[in-house]
């Protein structure tokens, strides 16, 4: 008989899905959050929230891609031509956004950053239910 599966065993299941979920809704209340403070700085949560969400969709959509049979080749071209495209097109936006005074660049960044906070929190509740759990049993 195995032993019952802890939280961070059951982790990886649903996993991705939960990141974007809990990202997008950080991230609507980050930027309303912001949006007391400054406008410029609600702009820039909201911006560097969806680029961040905007890469982890179509990672999550071309992964698939690279897993694709060797007879599916076209899938790989189209994966690397997308990833190559993205980064000139990101440089692009970024230079217009800041060359006009469109966003904050420190709301960019928290923005850029809720989705690695988001996967950091769910990681740490997993590990946290595991202690508690096993405090809980002794």
């Amino acid at each position: 008989m195995s032993p019952p599966q802890t939280a961070m065993d059951r982790l990886p299941t649903g996993l991705i899905g939960r990141m974007g979920a809990w990202g997008f809704v950080v991230l609507v209340l980050a930027t309303l959050g912001a949006g007391l403070v400054e406008r410029r700085l609600a702009v820039g949560v909201a911006i560097g929230g969806a680029v961040t969400l905007a890469m982890f969709g179509l990672h999550r959509a071309l992964a698939p891609a690279m897993l694709a049979s060797p007879g599916r080749r076209w899938l790989r071209v189209v994966f690397w031509a997308i990833w190559a495209v993205k980064w000139p097109l990101l440089g692009a936006l970024l230079y217009v956004i800041f060359k006009h005074g469109i966003a904050s660049p420190i709301g960019v960044a928290l923005g850029v950053g809720i989705l690695p906070a988001v996967a950091t929190v769910i990681a740490l509740r997993a590990l946290l239910v595991d202690t508690w759990r096993g405090a809980r049993a002794l």
